[in-house]
């Protein structure tokens, strides 16, 4: 991608800022994503308002500042004097303390090109970090490079592929500019590397090979290590601060919604230790708590050598040995015998996000039980219609379309707590829960509302087989209205779901069972009937009970009276 658009601000100017929140949804050629503030500050100026179309990449968009009284100096600041000060970058007239802020973007989105002098011995080259291919990913997993050092890169040619919080996603070159592979700063299979950490080395000209062949990814993350940018005093005169104030940093359109953040500085803030990245990454496989070390960096900051300098005051950090007694029992802290499994991304970001979900979100619960008879009967029906194109619609299928509906009966169903409003949405993009061996992923099925029974089982039957094999894209489970969980194949009668954030409603679905049920039109006054038990878990915040159990009820009655699914 080399152009975006800004969908909407969900921030106006002179808005606090801190790191994390939701500053624009950016629409990119595949779907529209969220773009978080990058670090705290204030909103001072909105260079290009909502609803614009075709922005290049890397042209200025806002204006963000440190301090409050900042904001006031960027109040006439035009979008044209941004377009100038972007001209002077891409000609390389921009300041130093510029270069510090807004180094310059090639058009893969995370490699960034160097040169400054502290590598004034390399010759021009990229440096290449690791990219955010999910939006709630923080570290992920080198599964394999497909190139190797020396190897030539095309564009739309395979770097590597990375596992995620949700599946092995391709990592492509879309630049249009051919590079070599220089150096490779990360094996194959090497786990938990945070995003935005340096993993490559790319070049222009194959004669530049040699020259890194020796080098190391500590003689590259030094040279990005940088003071934080003066702030601006009041008996400073009005032009200094002026000219201080001008590098903030400007937030750039990006082609994800991940967080790159880079420390500076190693005080502590609120109780934030700062390191470099690369200090961070280390102390981590160490076993290292930063808050022990003292930073040498500039303003303190925590920097590779502190790390590998330090030494433990205590050995009461090491592993307790379990040792095994004469008579084979073991010895320690436990009887028990035990294993410890190393989780996975995607177990760690199951259980941030739904752990968020249950502390944040009022979850209640409706639940009903719906008679089945009707549309079991017409579902056979359909498939032996459908045998001979070996298509075999199933009854999650008529649960999706059911809740689609339904979710268009009752728009508030279909909608999104986004902290300061409510997002309804027009379309029914219905998420279906697809349990995996590394664990739960919900892959979407688009415009559900619209589709048919066929449409629907196909995608369902695609999705869940591209996500058992962690070959899901990114555009195909990075979203979603609503959510369906289905456990009545396991014979689970009924159970609650956890809200998936920022969705407001999640449907579990047990099982269908033969129960008894009154039915006056029957001689004994009661039949055997095929009933399904449902509950949907709805977020207090957005959707009141009473509306909860409208939506209850136009889904009970699309699947007991199935013809009314063609109305």
């Amino acid at each position: 991608m080399e152009r975006g658009s800004i969908k909407s601000w969900e921030k106006k100017e002179g808005d606090k800022l801190n790191e994390g929140d939701l500053l624009a949804l950016i629409e990119t050629d595949k779907a529209t994503m969220d773009f978080e503030t990058p670090e705290e500050g204030f909103l001072a100026k909105i260079l290009v308002p909502g609803g614009s179309k075709d922005i290049p990449l890397g042209q200025t968009v806002c204006i963000i500042v440190p301090n409050q009284e900042d904001v006031a100096a960027f109040k006439d600041f035009t979008a044209e004097q941004g377009q100038q000060q972007d001209a002077a970058k891409s000609a390389g007239g921009n300041s130093a303390s510029e270069q510090e802020k807004a180094p310059e973007r090639s058009n893969q989105g995370d490699a960034n090109r160097t040169g400054g002098a502290d590598l004034s011995s390399f010759p021009p080259h990229m440096k290449v970090k690791l990219p955010a291919l999910s939006p709630t990913v923080d570290q992920s997993t080198i599964k394999s490079w497909n190139k190797k050092e020396g190897d030539k890169l095309s564009e739309g040619d395979l770097i590597a592929q990375v596992e995620t919080d949700k599946a092995t996603i391709d990592w492509n070159w879309e630049n249009p500019e051919e590079v070599y592979v220089a150096k490779l700063f990360v094996p194959d299979g090497t786990a938990d590397v945070p995003v935005g950490q340096l993993v490559a080395i790319f070049v222009n000209d194959k004669k530049d090979l040699a020259a890194f062949k020796d080098v190391s990814r500590q003689d590259f993350e030094g040279s990005t290590e940088k003071p934080p940018a003066p702030k601006a005093k009041k008996d400073i005169p009005k032009e200094q601060q002026k000219e201080q104030r001008s590098s903030a940093q400007d937030v750039d359109t990006q082609s994800s919604s991940g967080r790159h953040s880079d420390s500076s500085g190693s005080q502590t803030a609120g109780g934030r230790v700062f390191a470099s990245p690369l200090a961070r990454s280390l102390a981590k496989s160490k076993g290292i708590d930063l808050a022990a070390l003292r930073g040498s960096g500039p303003d303190s900051r925590v920097v590779a050598k502190d790390v590998e300098s330090f030494t433990p005051e205590s050995p009461s950090a090491k592993q307790t040995t379990v040792k095994k007694s004469a008579s084979g029992a073991s010895v320690g802290e436990s009887e028990a015998a035990y294993q410890d499994i190393p989780m996975t991304n995607m177990r760690q970001i199951i259980a941030k996000r739904l752990l968020q979900s249950k502390q944040t979100v009022p979850h209640y619960y409706l639940s009903v039980d719906v008679v089945l008879d009707d549309v079991v009967n017409l579902r056979k029906e359909l498939n032996t219609l459908l045998e001979k194109d070996k298509v075999k619609i199933s009854m999650n299928d008529f649960i999706i379309k059911a809740s689609a509906l339904a979710c268009k009966k009752v728009p508030q169903t279909n909608s999104a707590w986004m902290d300061t409003f409510i997002r309804q949405f027009s379309m029914v993009d219905v998420s279906v829960a697809v349990s995996t061996e590394a664990g739960l992923i919900t892959p979407i099925v688009f415009g559900a509302d619209t589709k048919g029974l066929v449409e629907i089982n196909a995608d369902v039957v695609r999705l869940a087989d591209a996500a058992r094999k962690g070959k899901l894209k990114p555009q195909e489970f990075q979203g979603g209205t609503f959510t369906v969980s289905n456990l009545g194949m396991f014979d689970i009668k009924n159970f609650s779901a956890v809200i998936n954030p920022p969705q407001s409603c999640i449907l579990a679905v047990g099982g269908a069972q033969k129960t008894l049920i009154a039915d006056e039109k029957a001689k004994e006054g009661y039949r055997v009937a095929t009933v399904m038990s449902v509950t949907l878990s709805c977020d207090h915040r957005v959707v009141d009970g009473a509306v909860g159990a409208q939506w209850l009820k136009h889904f009970k009655r699309c699947l007991e009276h199935p013809e009314t699914m063609l109305l």
